[in-house]
């Protein structure tokens, strides 16, 4: 995740992919199947600290990514 948003219901997902499942799907959180739309998400940036925190100080857990890969490429498709 680079960017987490939390939802009312306090689920976190990735911002990007949540907004294409609202678009593509509707209004619809797709965990408790409740009414959701993207002017509802919320920054998570306590999640997103603790993730840029754990990339910094453990660079190896992206090591099997290719010199011309992304992380983001790689995992969202």
């Amino acid at each position: 995740m680079k960017n987490p948003v939390v939802t009312p219901e306090g689920f976190a997902y990735e911002k990007a992919n949540i907004k294409k499942h609202l678009t593509k799907n509707g209004p619809t959180d797709p965990l408790s199947r409740n009414e959701l739309h993207s002017g509802q998400l919320i920054d998570n940036h306590a999640l997103k600290q603790a993730i840029d925190g754990f990339r910094t100080h453990n660079p190896w857990a992206f090591d099997f990514l290719q010199p011309n890969e992304r992380f983001e490429d790689v995992i969202i498709s």
